[in-house]
């Protein structure tokens, strides 16, 4: 009962953990970057842009995203400069700066496609030819089976995004492209952007992996803005908004 009561406090924008005296932080900066979409959009919208704010809004915490390309919102939060940033990856060399909450905020798979007239020939084993090129994008992160292919004698070329990436598979001038996709960003609409479907197929998936909001050890507010996002999550997982925003961006994407 006593969740429940909470819950429906929290809907009329009462928090409870705030009037009886717990500790929670009022107002928070957070950094976001500008060039993820749908994911996050340079205008301060987006699929996680959404999941934050609502998630923080739940416990109590009003934010103000603070919009910057990927690779100065992560820089700002190592350096404790931000308390947080999203979205980010749980990489090996960010374990003594940052501290990533229980819950990623989506999940997406990279995906390798080839140009249905140039098929790629894979062996037995799965694996690319050597030397085959294979066109990913400038500032994105890719999993450590993306990278690692460096080390087989793949080459990772980058441009300016997969649209472009897929326009160049579609006239035969790469060999592969990876497109990183889920159900608010789908994979068709990424092909139909680049007015590829009918010129280009999935050859196989390759990973899967998660994007979280990261929490800085160094700012003065990194642990109490986790503690506050952890709760506040819980909250619109279990009253629906959670779903009303997947819903949301679903509509908007497909």
């Amino acid at each position: 009962m006593s969740a429940l009561l909470n819950i429906l406090l929290l809907l009329q924008g009462f928090n409870p953990s705030v009037a009886f005296g717990e500790k929670s932080l009022s107002t928070l900066d957070i950094a976001a970057e500008d060039a993820a979409g749908p994911w996050s959009y340079k205008d301060g919208t987006g699929f996680a842009n959404d999941l934050v704010v609502a998630a923080f809004k739940a416990a109590g915490v009003a934010v103000h995203l603070k919009i910057y390309p990927y690779s100065r919102c992560k820089y700002l939060a190592v350096e404790g400069l931000v308390a947080a940033c999203f979205s980010m990856s749980p990489e090996a060399e960010l374990k003594d700066a940052i501290i990533f909450p229980k819950k990623a905020l989506f999940a997406l798979y990279s995906d390798l496609y080839q140009n249905k007239n140039k098929r790629i020939q894979v062996t037995a084993e799965g694996k690319l030819p050597k030397g085959t090129t294979i066109g990913i994008v400038t500032g994105y992160e890719y999993p450590e089976e993306i990278l690692n292919l460096k080390k087989l004698g793949i080459v990772l070329q980058e441009g300016r995004s997969e649209e472009t990436n897929l326009k160049k598979l579609a006239m035969g001038r790469i060999d592969l492209v990876v497109v990183n996709n889920n159900e608010t960003k789908p994979a068709k609409k990424i092909l139909k952007n680049a007015d590829a479907l009918t010129e280009v197929e999935m050859l196989q998936r390759v990973a899967k992996s998660n994007a979280y909001i990261g929490f800085s050890k160094k700012h003065a507010d990194g642990m109490k803005a986790l503690e506050n996002f952890n709760r506040g999550y819980k909250i619109i997982q279990e009253n629906g908004i959670e779903k009303s925003i997947l819903k949301k961006w679903i509509r908007k994407t497909s």
